[in-house]
C-alpha cells in the first residue's frame, strides 16, 4: 500500500502547485485579499465566457486583481491595495502579458511581450498587444504641396488651403481625433516596492486612454488621491478601478482590436482613517470616488459618492441592480 499512497501524495503536491501558480480562473479565489472583506464586486454576470478573471502574478506572488473581457481585449476593473510611497514611477519596467490568457498550460506569472513587429498569433489573439497601440495615433493635415518647397510669402500662403491637404475636409474633422495612450488601472504610483510597481506594466492592467484626459486630468487626480491616502488613511485602503465601455474599438489591419472606454472610475475604501483629518477631507472617507469621461473634451474629472459611480456603472454597463463595489458599502464594523 505504501507505493500507492506515496503516489496518490505525489498527484496531491502537484495538483496543489498547479493550482496555486493558477493566475487565470472563474473567481478570485487565489487574491480575494485585494478586495474589501475579501469580497469581489457584487452584480457582475459572472456565467459570459469573456470575462476572465485574473489574480495578476509577478515574482510567484499575487500582486492584485483584475476583471478581463476578453471579447474586447479590455480591463473592466482592476482591485488593488494602496501601498504609501512618494509617487515615483518605475521606469525600467517592459510591458508584459498575461500567459495563461494563450494557454491553461502556462504558468502563473506575467511574462514580457517577446521583441517583434509581429506578435505571437496566440498571444494577440488572447488580449491586447503593444502594436495594438502604436495605430492609435492622431490624425495631422499633410499638405500635398508643402510650405517649405515655395519661397514666394503669398505662394508658401497658398499652401494652407485645406483643399491641398488629404483628404479635404474643414478644421473640425480634425479636432475630433484622439490620440490614445495605454493607461494604468492599478497604476504604478499607488504601488511601492519594486515587484508591485513592475506587475503594473502588464496590458491586462491597460486601457486605451485618451491623451489629453489622462496627462491633463486623471493622471494629476491619482496623484491627488496618492497624497490623500498617504496622509490619512492609517490602514489599509482597498481601490477599484474600472471603466464603463462603449461600442468604439481600436482597429488594427482593418479588425476590431481593443474597446475603448466612455468612462473611467476610480473608488477606495480606507475604514480606518485620521478622524483629525480636515473637514474638506474628512467627508470623503471612509470611502469616495471619481469618474471622468474618457475624451478630449468635457473630460474634467468629477469626485463624487461611491454609490454615485455604482449608478454610472450600472446605467452604463451590463450589471445588475444590486452592483456594489465594496462590501457593506465599506462601512467599518464597529
Amino acid at each position: 500500500m505504501r507505493p500507492l499512497r506515496v503516489y496518490l501524495l505525489a498527484l496531491l503536491l502537484l495538483a496543489g502547485i498547479w493550482l496555486s501558480g493558477a493566475s487565470v480562473s472563474d473567481s478570485f479565489r487565489d487574491c480575494r485579499q485585494f478586495f474589501y472583506m475579501r469580497a469581489a464586486p457584487t452584480g457582475i454576470d459572472g456565467t459570459r465566457d469573456s470575462l476572465k478573471r485574473i489574480c495578476q502574478r509577478y515574482g510567484d506572488k499575487a500582486r492584485y486583481a483584475t476583471l478581463y473581457d476578453g471579447s474586447r481585449r479590455l480591463p473592466l476593473y482592476s482591485a488593488y491595495t494602496f501601498k504609501k510611497n512618494d509617487g515615483k514611477k518605475r521606469m525600467d519596467t517592459p510591458w508584459m502579458y498575461e500567459p495563461q490568457l494563450v494557454s491553461g498550460n502556462e504558468g502563473g506569472n506575467m511574462k514580457v511581450l517577446p521583441p517583434s513587429d509581429d506578435p505571437e498569433p496566440l498571444i494577440q489573439e488572447s488580449q491586447a498587444v503593444l502594436e495594438d497601440y502604436s495605430d492609435a495615433v492622431e490624425y495631422s493635415r499633410g499638405l500635398l504641396n508643402p510650405d517649405q518647397h515655395q519661397a514666394d510669402p503669398d505662394d508658401k500662403a497658398s499652401t494652407y488651403t485645406l483643399t491641398n491637404v488629404v483628404p479635404q475636409a474643414v478644421l473640425a474633422d480634425y479636432s475630433d481625433a484622439v490620440v490614445y495612450e495605454r493607461g494604468q488601472l492599478n497604476p504604478d504610483q499607488h504601488q511601492a516596492s519594486p515587484g508591485d510597481k513592475a506587475s503594473t506594466y502588464t496590458l491586462t492592467n491597460v486601457v486605451p486612454q485618451a491623451k489629453e484626459f489622462l496627462h491633463h486630468h486623471w493622471l494629476p487626480y491619482l496623484e491627488g488621491i496618492r497624497k490623500r491616502l498617504n496622509n490619512y488613511c492609517r490602514g489599509t485602503a482597498y481601490i477599484i478601478s474600472g471603466v464603463t465601455t462603449t461600442g468604439n474599438t481600436i482597429r488594427r489591419g482593418n479588425v476590431n482590436r481593443v474597446g475603448v472606454p466612455k468612462h473611467l472610475w476610480i473608488a477606495y475604501c480606507c475604514p480606518d482613517f485620521d478622524l483629525s483629518a480636515p473637514y474638506e477631507l474628512r467627508y470623503k472617507f471612509p470611502t469616495y470616488a471619481a469618474y471622468g469621461l474618457n475624451d478630449v473634451v468635457d473630460n474634467a474629472v468629477t469626485e463624487t459618492s461611491t454609490k454615485s459611480v455604482e449608478a454610472l456603472v450600472n446605467r452604463e454597463m451590463a450589471v445588475d441592480q444590486d452592483f456594489q463595489l465594496f462590501n457593506g458599502n465599506c462601512v467599518p464594523e464597529v
